[in-house]
């Protein structure tokens, strides 16, 4: 009878160890989803930012406010939410 018992445990406790393996398996290793698409939203606000640092490298209050007209024109354009403004306003 405890032999049995034994048997019994030892079959529950191989198909519980074959359902976590399976499940473990069936999990993507890399990170998929939600996050590569915020991935690739920043991607392409780095991508704005850079551009319109290329276009306005200066530093003063006109140029400044020129490139973040630029960013929020590439932005929308590809569809991502526009920034609020990081020049001064005066």
């Amino acid at each position: 009878m405890d032999e049995m018992r034994s048997i019994a445990k030892r079959a529950i406790f191989l198909v519980a160890l074959g359902f976590c393996g399976t499940a473990l398996l069936g999990f993507p290793a890399h990170a998929g989803g939600p996050q590569q698409g915020a991935f690739a939203r920043w991607k392409g606000d780095d991508k704005c930012v850079a551009d319109a640092q290329k276009q306005f490298p200066d530093h003063d209050l006109v140029s400044q406010q020129h490139r973040d007209d630029a960013i929020n024109r590439c932005l929308v354009s590809r569809g991502l939410a526009p920034r609020a403004p990081m020049a001064a306003t005066e």
